[in-house]
């Protein structure tokens, strides 16, 4: 099945580039052998926007595809995001951007503990008990 798949995703047919999406969110097994199957053809990166209304799901979609092109071909992934369910569910490194430069960054735990007020109301806020109540932000007995 999956060769087959990966033949017609290669050629653009929307019915396979529709299962394709379906195996990566439903986190079907076949998605990582699509994967590898397809990486070897592409011979290009590409740049994918995902639109949709709120609560649609872009972001789990997003989240599971990296991860499985990430552990399916050991990929180091490059995301710009202000999500932090995101950042979290997916990130091992971070880099923090205000004012138009890099404020800090490292490990994810690291990050959350650096002095600067933004960062403090970013991963300490609002929207990291956020994510923390769904259960991708930080420990609650994380140190601050």
């Amino acid at each position: 099945m999956t060769a087959t798949l990966a033949e017609r995703l290669l050629a653009g047919d929307p019915r396979a580039i529709a299962r394709a999406i379906s195996l990566i969110e439903d986190e079907d097994p076949a998605a990582a052998d699509l994967v590898r199957a397809i990486f070897p053809r592409s011979g290009r990166a590409y740049l994918i926007g995902v639109t949709g209304p709120p609560g649609a799901g872009k972001s789990t979609l997003v989240d599971r595809l990296i991860a499985t092109l990430k552990n399916a071909l050991n990929l180091t992934v490059f995301l710009v995001t202000h999500d932090l369910d995101s950042l979290y569910a997916i990130c091992d490194r971070v880099a923090v951007i205000s004012d138009h430069r890099v404020v800090a960054e490292g490990r994810v735990g690291e990050v959350e503990r650096n002095p600067d007020p933004w960062i403090r109301e970013c991963f300490q806020g609002p929207r990291a008990r956020s994510a923390q109540a769904r259960g991708t932000g930080p420990a609650r007995d994380a140190p601050a």
